[in-house]
Formats: structure tokens, C-alpha cells, sequence
């Protein structure tokens, strides 16, 4: 991951992913996101896959958690394209038919107060799925 130092965030696959096998279990192109004049995604590329751990970070409007609603559908972005399990579920400013079955193994827990104080990062990840 490389971010500029910038209000934009930008991501590349060019750390750790030369020569990875299969399907990237998300892969986004080309994104890129404006509000009111101001752009918050600037041609972001990345890939997941299959046990990677990845931490997006960035100043406060720089984008993450834009990038992370894209990812979700909560966001539509201008252009570029999504795909979950290499099929693409965005591409240039609309949502494609696999979409609709993609959706339901996305989701997203929002920055908020309302975790568990009792449990810990790994569990109050799984305990919406368990």
C-alpha cells in the first residue's frame, strides 16, 4: 500500500503480490470517487486475497472509509471497477448482475462506540457471522 501525502489515498499491488496464484477475493481498478469538487479516491488499485491482512490508513477525509463502502455497495464510486471472487460487481459507474449475489458475503462494521467492551478485535469480528 502507498499513500501519497495528499488528501488522496492510494493503494497499489505492488507490495507482496508479485507471482500470487488464483483469484484475488476482492480486486478493485481504477476507482475513483469525488464530492463537492474534491477528490477522496484517485485511481486506487488493490487486491485481496485468500489470509492477507491489510490495514488501510490515512488522515481523517483521505478516503478509507470511502473506499471500504465502495467495497461494501454503500458507495457508488465516478469510474472504475470491483470484483468479488472475479466477478465484477462494478464497472464504470454501475453495479453489475453479480451484484446481487456477491452482496450477500460483503459486509462492513462501522466505526462506532457500540462494540462489546467484553470481547476482543478477533471475536467481535466473528460474532456477527457466528
Amino acid at each position: 500500500m502507498n499513500e501519497r501525502h495528499t488528501d488522496t489515498v492510494t493503494l497499489d499491488d505492488s507490495t507482496g503480490h508479485e507471482g500470487r496464484q488464483g483469484t484475488a477475493m476482492v480486486s478493485a481498478r481504477g476507482l475513483h470517487k469525488t464530492f463537492h469538487n474534491r477528490r477522496v479516491l484517485d485511481n486506487v488499485d488493490f487486491d485481496l486475497h485468500r489470509g492477507d491482512i491489510t490495514v488501510i490508513i490515512g488522515r481523517s477525509g483521505s478516503g478509507k472509509s470511502t473506499l471500504l463502502r465502495a467495497v461494501a455497495g454503500l458507495t457508488e464510486p465516478d469510474s472504475g471497477s470491483i470484483a468479488v471472487d472475479g466477478k465484477v460487481v462494478f464497472d464504470d459507474g454501475n453495479r453489475t448482475a453479480a451484484w446481487a449475489s456477491a452482496r450477500a458475503d460483503i459486509g462492513m462494521v462501522f466505526q462506532s462506540y457500540t462494540l462489546w467492551p467484553n470481547m476482543s478485535v478477533s471475536r467481535e469480528s466473528r460474532g456477527c457471522a457466528e
